[in-house]
């Protein structure tokens, strides 16, 4: 193992019911390629996902070198050009990549914040490679990642590094050499309340007797990661192991072109299983380790289910609101959840085109286990088997119609239920009648309010005169309770670079809280964070054709209440 890779390893250094299997033969006929746009002579390895990117570790040229003559690894996202090639990337902050080594990180949407791995060292010890840890570090997005905190567990005795998140955010796997290790072994850690427990080792279906490390967790139980143990092709090779009644099976080797007799790191997989990212540093590359995409025609790994007496079939008729007609090709995602019951600070509630608003709908955070997802057929159907001992989340997606959310628990026998889309109001015919939202006076820290008033021309950071009504009842809300902080977050619709939006969004949200700035409330009162196209809220994503009225509908500014 080269010794650059000891930096990033050393240096640096259940779902019931469900399991997956491995189709061989669709990794070995998939397509294998080099991602050359971020690729460079140097490193670029680990990749996540982080919103509508990817999140990788990367050499950067730019800057010192370590004592061992090493650029330092900081992290990037990078965003896909229409050929969904991996082409433009951005640094993190200077609060993320510091003037030390940064590696594998893992991003949670539900909480904004962002786990991550950085080579620590105690200032009056130096910077030998022996007096050099890996730490896990905490930082929250909303607060631009300002003073990462190391997690509760880690140590400057050994080594805990390479994060990777269950869906809901609660459970935590990772790499150490703790005590009780041999070498670097895979560990889980779940979180009680806001903070961490004790960390527990997985059995030895996992580790082994060499060094487990690099591990990424795909919808709670599908567990990839890299090791060197005996029997591997050369090198690290990439493993899976899949969650079974709460019990993970045989680690297993993924083949060619996956594996080679060099070093294989850093596997994610898509939604959909057809698509993978991983690094390796195999000959052919363009540097030391290089981003490589695997593209199948056929899912790599399928989900087996298990038939139970508790499953029942159920149909789910989608249909227009207003004309009763059967909403024919609607993506229909089935979240099997859990309910949180110590997550009180969440609340969601909508402010319509027309002024009223919504019903709160999730006052406490659902715990995603298990995600499926089905389109309507030309009658509007969906016919699905559920658990009738489970809660599901159902939400359902069409052009031209806002998102519905339901709540749903089947009966015992299954039986039909009806979702009710509700078309995207036009906002221009609505300009002159609508009234002026209410932002509710006790609203509670936590709440977030959708204003689709607050619109912005396209490829424009200038606020629209029909979102003055808007931007004056949030003002008049500050100024009635002078203890009130806000955040004030803008969306872009998906035309354009993700990465230009994600610019272009920052300056909407700075546009409107100058707007409140200037009308007298204190700027440390309101904090701004531009999100980009990564929340569209109609299916108007890259490639999808849609109207004006469409694309509007994703414009918009997001206001949470943080104090």
């Amino acid at each position: 193992m080269k010794f650059y890779k000891l930096i990033l390893i050393l240096l640096l250094p259940s779902i019931s019911f469900a399991q997956w299997q491995m189709d061989s033969m669709a990794i070995m006929t998939a397509q294998l390629i080099n991602e050359a746009g971020i690729n460079s002579k140097h490193l670029e390895t680990c990749p996540i996902a982080y919103k509508d990117f990817i999140m990788l570790v990367k050499s950067n040229d730019d800057g010192p070198k370590d004592e061992q003559g090493e650029y330092y690894f900081d992290l990037v996202y990078a965003a896909k050009n229409a050929k969904g090639q991996l082409a433009r990337q951005a640094f993190l902050p200077f609060s993320v990549n510091s003037n030390k080594h940064e590696g594998q990180a893992a991003f949670d949407p539900l909480t904004d914040k962002l786990y991550f791995t950085r080579a620590w060292y105690d200032e009056e010890r130096g910077t030998h490679k022996d007096t050099i840890v890996l730490k896990i570090f905490e930082a929250r997005e909303s607060n631009q990642y300002a003073n990462p905190i190391a997690l509760p567990f880690c140590s400057d005795k050994y080594n805990v590094c390479h994060p990777t998140l269950s869906v809901n955010g609660n459970t935590l796997y990772f790499s150490s050499n703790m005590p009780g290790s041999e070498g670097m072994d895979l560990y889980r850690v779940d979180k009680a309340g806001k903070t961490w427990g004790t960390p527990q080792k997985l059995s030895s279906a996992i580790n082994g007797a060499g060094n487990e490390i690099f591990p990424y967790l795909y919808r709670d139980s599908l567990l990839f990661f890299s090791s060197d143990r005996t029997g591997s092709t050369g090198g690290l090779d990439l493993y899976f192991s899949v969650l079974t009644d709460s019990t993970w099976s045989e680690a297993q080797p993924l083949p060619y072109p996956v594996n080679s007799s060099f070093d294989d790191i850093g596997f994610l997989l898509n939604d959909l299983t057809q698509q993978a990212y991983f690094s390796s540093n195999r000959p052919g590359g363009k540097g030391k380790d290089d981003i490589y995409r695997l593209e199948s025609q056929s899912p790599m790994f399928k989900k087996m289910v298990k038939e139970k007496e508790s499953w029942v079939s159920c149909s789910l008729s989608v249909i227009d609101k207003l004309s009763f007609i059967p909403v024919n090709n609607a993506r229909v995602v089935i979240d099997e959840i859990e309910v949180d019951a110590d997550s009180k600070n969440n609340s969601l509630q909508w402010v319509g085109n027309n002024g009223e608003k919504g019903e709160v709908l999730m006052k406490i955070k659902p715990n995603i286990i298990a995600t499926d997802e089905r389109f309507s057929d030309i009658d509007g159907m969906v016919s699905v088997k559920l658990n009738s001992k489970s809660k599901y989340l159902i939400r359902t997606f069409k052009t031209g119609y806002q998102e519905d959310i339901l709540f749903f628990q089947p009966e015992k026998d299954g039986g039909e239920n009806t979702i009710v889309l509700n078309p995207v109001p036009d906002p221009e015919p609505l300009k002159e009648e609508k009234p002026t939202p209410v932002l509710p006076a006790e609203a509670a820290v936590g709440t977030v309010l959708v204003f689709n008033s607050i619109f912005y021309d396209y490829n424009s950071a200038s606020i629209k005169e029909e979102a003055i009504r808007d931007l004056n009842t949030i003002y008049d809300a500050m100024m009635g309770r002078s203890e009130m902080k806000i955040q004030l977050s803008a969306h872009t619709d998906s035309r354009g670079n993700a990465l230009y939006n994600k610019q272009l969004s920052e300056q909407r949200a700075k546009a409107a809280k100058q707007y409140l700035v200037e009308k007298g409330i204190d700027p440390k009162r309101i904090i701004t964070i531009g999100f980009g196209e990564s929340r569209i809220r109609n299916q108007c994503k890259d490639g999808i054709t849609c109207t004006e009225a469409e694309h509007l509908f994703n414009r918009r500014t997001e206001v949470l209440i943080l104090e």
